[in-house]
């Protein structure tokens, strides 16, 4: 396995095109590793090159620093090497996803930003009712989800604990009671199924129905 992003010499500033031209731009590096057998999964310009030994690894990545400094454009030195992404330790980094051990886990800044999401909307001192507060960040955690549903089922019942816990600091807050929601009292007096019960959506459940319907459709 190959991970490696291009860059050009030049400065350009990203925008929305961006993707587009890196995509028009980089068309033929993907049909120059294409002809020579090699399978490489591509994104504007993040790329990783799939490889059975790690020969053909090395192999693959001379070919394709040869293709970009023979166009003007350098790899990133810092994102690109060769591993296995089967062996703890030698994973990569892609969309927003990290490849480890044979899993699939939520990239380390990916899940940072949605807690900082979380935290935003989910103030210990908004005035809202909690039934608002939840059907203001239910679109953000849908979203999440619908990205990140390959990834480890850990890292939902993490994010769904995190998330109620938040919630309860701000029931208690309204209680005029100090704490962060994190005692056996606040779980019993607002329990997981209190939540539900409001329409806060849950991870771990849209997980197993996610699950559920791909078993169906087998």
């Amino acid at each position: 396995m190959i991970q490696t992003t291009e860059r050009k010499v030049c400065n350009i500033v990203r925008g929305v095109a961006s993707p587009l031209l890196a995509n028009l731009y980089l068309h033929e590096l993907d049909v120059e590793m294409r002809q020579a057998g090699l399978v490489m999964v591509r994104y504007a310009d993040d790329a990783v090159v799939l490889c059975r030994t790690r020969e053909e690894a090395e192999d693959a990545l001379t070919r394709m620093r040869a293709w970009v400094d023979a166009n003007g454009l350098t790899l990133h030195p810092d994102k690109t090497h060769v591993g296995d992404c089967r062996l703890e330790g030698h994973g990569f980094e892609f969309l927003g996803y990290r490849f480890e051990a044979g899993q699939r886990w939520v990239r380390k800044e990916s899940l940072i930003g949605l807690r900082d999401k979380i935290r935003a909307l989910t103030k210990r001192n908004r005035g809202d009712s909690i039934e608002s507060i939840i059907a203001s960040i239910n679109p953000t955690l849908r979203g999440w989800f619908g990205y990140f549903q390959h990834a480890h089922r850990y890292t939902f019942s993490s994010v769904d604990g995190f998330v109620r816990r938040r919630l309860r600091a701000i029931l208690r807050r309204q209680l005029h009671r100090p704490g962060q929601g994190r005692c056996l009292r606040d779980h019993t007096r607002w329990p997981n199924a209190f939540f539900a019960d409001l329409g806060l959506f849950t991870m771990s459940q849209a997980l197993r129905l996610a699950r559920q319907s791909r078993c169906g459709n087998n």
